[in-house]
């Protein structure tokens, strides 16, 4: 019985040194979709200890995505700054400038900060404009405001 109890507090203790995930709101929303003729792709984020991760689920359709065009700004009062844009599909990381993106699959971006964000706030602009297309129209006209 003590022995069961250790091991339940140790995992107890392990899930607290975990970083923690809090979800974040594009342009107010905690889910932002994008419906167009090719289909409908839904943002989702979440900010972790050092980066912030952007879920880009293709629910439907098949899209271009220009991973060169995407650019994000921070705007926050602490001297914080961004390191590293990575981009991972279901294989890996992606290292492609272009790739055709069909249903079911799942885009992650990683916004990589060069120190915790943790306990700080702000506004991440992304400029995706030319990012995604569909039938060579670009899916986003807009700068996205990701809060965290």
């Amino acid at each position: 019985m003590k022995k069961l109890i250790i091991i339940y507090i140790l995992i107890f203790q392990a899930l607290l040194g975990c970083d923690k995930s809090f979800p974040l709101e594009f342009n107010g929303k905690k889910e932002y979709k994008f419906n167009m003729m090719c289909g409908e792709i839904s943002l989702k984020g979440s900010k972790f200890s050092n980066w912030i991760v952007i879920y880009q689920n293709i629910n439907s359709g098949e899209f271009n995505y220009y991973f060169d065009s995407l650019s994000v700004q921070l705007i926050t009062e602490d001297a914080i700054k961004i390191d590293t844009l990575r981009f991972y599909d279901q294989n890996g990381l992606i290292t492609e400038k272009f790739k055709k993106i069909t249903d079911n699959q799942l885009i992650r971006t990683y916004v990589l900060f060069d120190k915790p964000i943790f306990e700080n706030s702000g506004v991440l602009v992304i400029n995706a404009r030319g990012y995604i297309k569909c039938n060579n129209i670009p899916l986003i006209s807009n700068d996205i405001l990701l809060d965290f």
